[in-house]
């Protein structure tokens, strides 16, 4: 199995370590969870803009009712909502240009669950689906069919995520 840690709602950014008492940290905190992802849907061919297959990764999340917190140590905290019943969800769209010319629209979205429906068990799984399209006025033609790009434009990938508390 491939082991990369990346932040899969704030664009493939690199972490590191999480410190204790960490200000950018809202609410209350319930833990920094191992995921680990499966792919279940690709509809952008092999490794789409360097996306891994079945990536491992953490993520911390904080929670002040009724918001839930995405935390990674490189970026600042995504917002989401968290329902009574320990479902919570998570979107963000951010806009890259892997080729001069070439601006992609990715949409990220988490939708999960605690395990038996409490924020406190240690546990949660989700589907993680990464959506690709093309910016207005974008030519991303040289990418179309190559190594490291896609098959076609728009596109999508779902991804199974289980994940636990680290110890």
């Amino acid at each position: 199995m491939r082991h990369l840690k990346v932040c899969w709602l704030i664009p493939c950014l690199t972490l590191g370590c999480f410190g204790d008492g960490d200000a950018r940290i809202p609410g209350e905190l319930l833990g920094t969870f191992t995921a680990e992802a499966v792919t279940q849907e690709n509809g952008c061919g092999p490794q789409p803009f360097d996306a891994a297959d079945n990536p491992v990764f953490e993520i911390q999340l904080s929670e002040d009712a009724p918001k839930l917190y995405w935390i990674t140590s490189s970026s600042a905290p995504t917002t989401g909502t968290l329902a009574e019943d320990g479902s919570f969800s998570f979107e963000t769209v951010s806009r890259h240009t892997p080729a001069e010319g070439c601006v992609i629209d990715r949409g990220d979205a988490f939708i999960g669950a605690f395990a038996d429906g409490d924020m406190h068990s240690g546990a949660l799984d989700g589907v993680l689906t990464y959506s690709y399209a093309l910016a207005e006025q974008s030519d991303c033609s040289a990418l179309i069919g190559e190594v490291g790009g896609v098959s076609e434009l728009p596109c999508s990938i779902s991804y199974s995520v289980s994940a636990t508390t680290q110890e």
